[in-house]
């Protein structure tokens, strides 16, 4: 018999924040027009943040304002002293609000005042009065359109500490406008227009008598309606329209220019359209719809267009296609182009132009800040974000003309006799080298002010002289000799002494016989106190040499050959680095490899033995581009790479041991895809530079943001990047390249953001940024400190996010806000479909295992890290382990091959126990074929097994976990048909655990699951969990399509006669909740005592089980439920880490959301 309580608990479950679309965002402006802080809608939350020179990352904090709703709108009114009125709207809920800035400006507090009653119709906008004319309290009751309802009904109580005054416009979805009195919270009136339609935006705006509401609206219908509302006159009236027509698609936002006479709008159409009623009013008054009031149109975005804001005759429009772009109103040209956001794109944009700035809220989470001051001022426009500068000229920075003192100087060259530049290196922000195929090299002063650059030669070209291939200078210890090394094609070497304007010394020696030197590098170590000079060559076949140029640099001798060295992959290296400390080399090759060399002896010693240490293919897509050691005081060598892959890579040598090198992390910048360069400047901020297609990019990892982009052809030419923070307070970039036979250099420099103003550059994100897409997995990291979510989305990338813990170090008492970072990109951008975590027998070290599109698998190593300070702080570090590709491959070069159709929709993971130093992963995964695989892991070789196939199900399989029961090793699996199986996969644990198997042997097909269920849900099976409950019973629980939930207790047997064929022997308890939610249950957990569901009506139930002295489950008992701000719910992990101190669920979808139950004791 089975029973089913319905009862609740109040108070047990509380919100936490919401990470997703940003949906509103405003600017608090005081009485001179300029924002003084910044407020932001995500999900039913509204965050505030302080402007211009105020801004801190991550610095805001937020208030829930409604209920299980987005907030669609913002609107304030300025009462002076640092105080506003502020509205806010979403659904069909008004809510009220002060804010008081405190703390010297520094703070600011959010004070509730009530909501509004909820009303019957969409809240489209809303507008407040000013405060001068006062308000009437005569009306209690709407009066329009021949209804009457009293509005004293449904009001929500709450504890108001103000009250606001003067009246509110709110705009409804049928083209309605509502008067309200806010001091008593009494609708005044209703007024309709004449022409009823479905909007897509409205604008409303009080005229400065308050006497009159201005009234445009967008419909559905692709028009603009132009109306007014006169409060004298009758609500039973139906106001005249003017309609718009132009557009061709549905508008979304629409904004006064001046008021009732020009007007914007943003459409579904990818444009903008200015228009002016004043040619209506002047051509015709008789017609009621016009299309010639249309005056400009403003082309660009390639999506469709979300928001537009206007100030002082700019226009600034955020875009599907994740930018916002600034207009000149006059002309309709555009003035920048700021890349913003990633995903579905930019939502939301407001500008200030007191301040010359743009923030930008988009489907990534992120609200970008951007000083907009060199764009306003720029005479053409410039597509990127950029870092505050004081320079004065191009929007790039300061640019040279440069003449090298080359014959065909600006002029592509005729023939191949002719002269032209070969190789380009910068030295520092004034000093630059160039080498030409004629053997000349030239020193280039670039002088900060000068606009005209003219070149000192060092060696002069004849027709003999080699070509030169490569490039490196230094400046010496005492800063005023420069020592410039050049290699040639004949495998030559030059170094030269230069002091600035005359070549002092040279000497030349041959490096490579046989072979081209296609790097050089010279360096400067300090060795027992004395400075000495090194110089590596690197030839076209796989070798390196190092030469050891002395301290004196007399030069009246060559270098001496302290060692050669021969690539073990047999192909050319491309770069190479030293360190004198450790005594250590390390190189890159073209093929991705990377290979490492521990000196036996001192550097400087002659032929000395030394320890390889070959890594394959560590950038798999192409060539390794930087290898460089880390300039820091460690214990242990530690160095990064940079390849074609467009990642940087960090290793580090293992203790104890010179034959180990492990990679410990992988980084990824955003839109490059050839990293050229990595560094970390003083204020702690991350810089990688590098190519995308055609341009070259430099990029702020730390602050998410691009800094300098300059199309130059791509990286197929003569080019040198540096990046310097040798200034104490300003950073600079200088970028240099040839093309066309002209020399173009770029100058930009920059104020360092310290860490204790943490003040924000242009472009930066003002809270953490997250997926831009929908999210279809997530996984808590079974860690019992912090709730730690793995989340998998539908562009590719896997996520942390956890929460920020509080002064007092309990996360669940105030969650400021949520943390987020990137553990890396699936295999070919593969989208992320399913993700599961476990735990190895290292402290805080866990296992990530992820699968998605085409089948693909991959693993990752997680590594949690606690740090003490006023905060406790996590850390999450990741590092890959490996790839399991379809059988088709990611790439298919056959013809006869295609790609992989088929996804990976779910997978789990378990760890076994071996008698060895192995660690096995068993892993299954449930494919969109109708197949569940299982695959063994080696963590310590990085290799995958193929062992079995599962072959019973004839639809999808959307879930499957594997659990321990007692001795055996269960699978459970359920698919799109609501058919659910258990399966023993005991006897291929055992062959596992006791080494019985290969990576050779073929994998086995088995048709016939242990167990075959049948439930109630027809339309699908979402999701399955189970518990164990004694070592003879199991509890399954299955989430269904048909918006039900059902929970199974089975008996379990194991048959003494065969391993690995147990049964199961009967149902103890079985229940069906046909209606646990209003829509599709998604996903569903359980411990044995409690169960949690989550579905696509937006709530979170929990359940709770009670059971007999058998510890048979004897009735299923409804709990409580929370509305949470997530749309489209897709997957559900709990967190159970606190001991007795309630579960942490966290539900994702577009965008996730933390959610806190109490734990509550039942007796059984």
């Amino acid at each position: 018999r089975t029973t089913i309580y319905l009862a609740s608990k109040e108070g047990m479950a509380s919100r936490g924040t919401y990470v997703g679309d940003v949906t509103a965002l405003h600017l608090l402006r005081d009485e001179e027009g300029s924002g003084a802080w910044l407020v932001y809608g995500m999900g039913g939350q509204v965050w505030i943040h302080p402007t211009n020179n105020r801004m801190k990352r991550n610095a805001n904090h937020g208030v829930q304002v409604t209920q299980g709703r987005r907030v669609h709108g913002l609107h304030s009114r300025y009462n002076g002293d640092g105080k506003w009125d502020l509205v806010a709207f979403g659904d069909k809920q008004v809510s009220l609000w002060k804010v008081e800035e405190v703390k010297h400006k520094l703070d600011a507090k959010l004070i509730p005042c009530g909501v509004l009653p909820r009303f019957n119709r969409w809240v489209m906008n809303v507008a407040l009065s000013n405060l001068t004319n006062g308000t009437s309290q005569a009306a209690h009751s709407i009066k329009g359109g021949g209804e009457s309802r009293m509005v004293h009904e449904n009001i929500e109580e709450q504890e108001e500490r103000c009250v606001l005054g003067g009246k509110l416009a709110v705009g409804i979805s049928d083209n309605a406008v509502q008067l309200w009195d806010l001091k008593g919270k009494i609708c005044l009136a209703e007024y309709h227009c004449s022409v009823p339609a479905l909007l897509y935006s409205m604008e409303l705006n009080w005229k400065e008598d308050d006497k009159i509401v201005h009234v445009i609206s967008g419909t559905a219908f692709c028009t603009i309606l132009c109306w007014k509302i006169e409060p004298i006159s009758s609500p039973k009236h139906r106001c005249h329209a003017l309609e718009l027509r132009g557009h061709e698609g549905s508008i979304h936002r629409l904004r006064w220019i001046e008021m009732d006479k020009q007007l914007v709008s943003a459409s579904d159409d990818r444009t903008l359209r200015i228009w002016d009623l004043g040619l209506i009013r002047c051509r015709d008054e008789a017609h009621d719809s016009h299309d010639s009031a249309c005056i400009a149109i403003l082309y660009g975005h390639t999506g469709r267009i979300w928001d537009v804001d206007v100030q002082g005759g700019i226009l600034a429009s955020a875009s599907e296609d994740g930018t916002v772009r600034l207009w000149g109103q006059v002309n309709g040209s555009v003035i920048g182009v700021l890349k913003a956001h990633l995903g579905r794109g930019a939502w939301r944009c407001a500008m200030d132009l007191q301040q010359a700035s743009v923030f930008s809220g988009g489907a990534d989470a992120s609200v970008k800040y951007w000083d907009v001051q060199e764009l306003i001022n720029a005479k053409d426009p410039v597509e990127l974000g950029r870092l505050d500068t004081s320079d004065v000229g191009s929007g790039q920075g300061v640019q040279h003309i440069v003449h090298s003192g080359i014959e065909n100087d600006g002029h592509p060259k005729a023939d191949s006799s002719s002269e032209y530049i070969r190789c380009v290196h910068v030295a520092d922000t004034s000093r630059v080298f160039l080498g030409t195929n004629r053997g000349k090299v030239v020193s280039l002063d670039l002088q900060v002010g000068e606009t005209e650059v003219f070149p000192n030669t060092i060696v002069n070209a004849t027709e003999t002289s080699p070509s030169v291939m490569s490039l490196h200078a230094v400046l010496c210890n005492n800063k005023s000799l420069w020592l410039v090394v050049a290699g040639n094609i004949e495998g030559g070497v030059m170094l030269s002494i230069f002091n600035g304007g005359d070549c002092l010394r040279k000497c030349r020696w041959t490096a490579h016989a046989q072979s081209r030197v296609l790097t050089v590098k010279i360096f400067e170590c300090c060795i027992k106190g004395n400075f000495t000079y090194l110089v590596m060559s690197l030839d076209a076949c796989g070798g390196a040499c190092l030469w050891n140029v002395g301290t004196d640099l007399s030069l009246a001798q060559p270098p001496k050959l302290l060692l050669c060295l021969s690539n073990p992959f047999g192909v050319r290296y491309t770069c190479g680095d030293l360190s004198s400390h450790f005594n250590a080399l390390v190189f890159g090759d073209q093929r991705g490899n990377v290979v490492f060399y521990q000196l036996h002896t001192d550097i400087t010693a002659q032929h000395p033995e030394s320890t390889t240490v070959p890594l394959r293919c560590q950038h798999s897509k192409g060539a390794t581009v930087t290898a460089q050691f880390v300039q820091e005081q460690h214990e242990v060598v530690n160095f990064f790479t940079t390849g074609h892959d467009g990642t940087i890579r960090f290793y580090t040598q293992d203790t104890g041991t010179e034959k180990s090198i492990s990679c410990y992390g992988i980084q990824r910048a955003t839109d490059i895809s050839m990293v050229l360069n990595y560094c970390i400047v003083q204020g702690g901020d991350r810089i990688v530079a590098g190519f995308h297609a055609r341009d070259f990019v430099v990029y702020n990892v730390s602050q998410g943001s691009e800094i300098f982009r300059e199309p130059c052809g791509g990286w197929r030419r003569p080019m040198s990047f540096l990046c310097t923070d040798s200034s104490k307070n300003e950073l600079a970039f200088y970028f240099c390249f040839v093309t066309n036979g002209r020399i173009h250099s770029y100058l930009k420099k920059s104020p360092i953001q310290s860490k204790e103003t943490c003040s924000l550059v242009s472009g930066a994100a003002l809270c953490t940024a997250y997926h831009g897409k929908e999210i279809h997995s997530s996984s808590f990291i079974p860690f019992k400190h912090c709730p730690i979510l793995i989340t998998g989305a539908e562009d590719g990338l896997l996520r942390t996010l956890f929460p920020v813990k509080s002064l007092n170090n309990e996360w669940s008492e105030t969650v400021i806000a949520l943390q987020s970072a990137n553990i890396g990109e699936h295999a070919a951008g593969t989208i992320v479909k399913a993700t599961c975590v476990l735990s190895t027998d290292a402290h805080n070290q866990y296992m990530l295992v992820s699968g998605g599109s085409k089948e693909v698998l991959m693993t990752w190593h997680l590594s949690v890290k606690c740090t003490e300070s006023p905060r406790k702080i996590f850390d999450v570090s990741t590092l890959w382990l490996s790839t399991k590709p379809p059988k088709e491959g990611l790439h298919p070069t056959s013809q006869k091959q295609t790609e992989s159709q088929h996804r990976c929709m779910s997978v789990s993971a378990l760890r076994v126990r071996t008698s060895g130093e192995s660690c096995i992963v068993l892993t299954a995964s449930g494919s969109s074929d109708s197949t569940v695989s299982t695959y063994a892991f080696d963590a310590r070789t990085r290799k995958w097994k193929y062992l079995q196939v599962l072959k019973y199900h004839t639809c999808p399989v959307l879930d499957v976990k594997l659990l321990r029961q007692g001795d055996c090793t269960i699978l459970l699996s359920c698919s799109s048909d609501g058919c659910c199986c258990v399966w023993d996969l005991s006897s291929s644990m055992l062959g596992i655990a006791n080494g019985i198997w290969d990576f050779r042997s073929p994998s086995e097909e088995v048709h016939e699951p242990m167990q075959a269920l049948l439930t109630p849900h027809t339309a699908g099976a979402n999701s399955i969990t189970a518990s164990s409950i004694t070592d003879e019973s199991l509890l399954l629980v299955v989430a269904g399509e048909d918006n039900g939930i059902s929970v199974y207790q089975v008996r379990f047997k194991r048959s003494d006669k065969e391993f690995g064929k147990s049964v199961l022997g009967g149902l103890l308890f079985q229940c069906t909740i046909p209606a646990a939610h209003m829509c599709a249950v998604k996903s569903v957990w359980t411990d044995g005592m409690h169960i949690f569901s989550s579905g696509l009506d937006q709530r979170v139930r929990m359940w709770v089980l009670s059971y007999n002295n058998d510890k048979v489950v004897t009735g299923v008992k409804y709990l409580h439920s929370c509305t949470v701000e997530v749309p489209e719910i897709e997957t559900m992990s709990v967190w159970n880490g606190q001991n007795g101190g309630g579960f942490v669920v966290a539900v994702s979808g577009r965008g996730s959301q933390f959610l806190q139950f109490d734990r509550i004791q039942y007796p059984c």
